[in-house]
């Protein structure tokens, strides 16, 4: 079993997306390792397996994020080729949409802090 999806079946991913899943309903600070494993059904030692710390979880959930955000507009060869203008508010609209931003003002507060 790879690391990745090692951990009582929870991977990297569903982790870090609980973490953006919480960011949007509570503030960073309310963002802790037993909360997360409770609302994926989980003990909290499969979070070791995958982070070594809440501060190196806080790092890889704000690349995740950031990722996220960017690559459903970078990777997407249709946006790209338009014209910058029809660009922005395709962009604008996949952001809204998508409700990419919805963790944003969290993410912003929990940069800040770490």
């Amino acid at each position: 079993m790879s690391k990745e999806s090692a951990g009582r079946g929870v991977s990297r991913l569903q982790w870090l997306d609980a973490g953006l899943d919480a960011l949007t309903r509570f503030p960073a600070s309310d963002i802790k390792v037993e909360s997360l494993a409770r609302a994926l059904g989980i003990a909290r030692a499969g979070f070791y397996w995958h982070f070594r710390n809440r501060e190196n979880y806080v790092t890889q959930l704000l690349e995740y994020w950031l990722h996220k955000v960017t690559d459903a507009i970078t990777e997407n060869p249709d946006i790209l080729a338009m014209e910058p203008k029809t660009r922005l508010i395709v962009t604008a609209e996949l952001i809204h949409d998508n409700n990419l931003a919805r963790a944003e003002p969290s993410i912003l507060l929990l940069a800040a802090q770490d």
